[in-house]
């Protein structure tokens, strides 16, 4: 009976050849995320895949707004994260508030870029 915990070595090198295609800065942000985890065979593998492309998805919108507005990085990447992790949707709180009041645009800026780059992820 096949052990459900563990992965396959191909199951591995798959996973290994897409962390090995990111960018550096996604790779060593993925490590540490991953040094904070418990789980391991194949559920780290997915969680692993799946936090690489949230991380992608990220750094492609932040680029996008980054480059049109001028915020204080911590707020921005908050917000940011927070639209990746609710699909597309900014959720409620202080820094939200705080970006509307500043830059009542921003959070259409946000969505798109999050609809243009989560749709193009799709897609490849």
């Amino acid at each position: 009976m096949e052990d459900k915990g563990k992965g396959t070595l191909n199951d591995y090198q798959e996973a290994t050849d897409f962390i090995g295609s990111l960018p550096f800065s996604v790779q060593q942000r993925l490590f540490n995320f991953s040094e904070e985890r418990q789980e391991a065979g194949e559920v780290l593998i997915a969680v692993l895949l799946e936090e690489a492309r949230a991380l992608q998805l990220y750094d492609a919108i932040y680029d996008d707004v980054d480059n049109e507005y001028d915020l204080p990085n911590p707020m921005l990447s908050r917000v940011i994260r927070g639209c990746v992790d609710h699909l597309g949707q900014v959720p409620m709180g202080a820094d939200r508030d705080a970006l509307i009041c500043e830059y009542p645009q921003i959070l259409d800026a946000i969505k798109s870029a999050y609809k243009k780059h989560a749709t193009a992820q799709i897609e490849t």
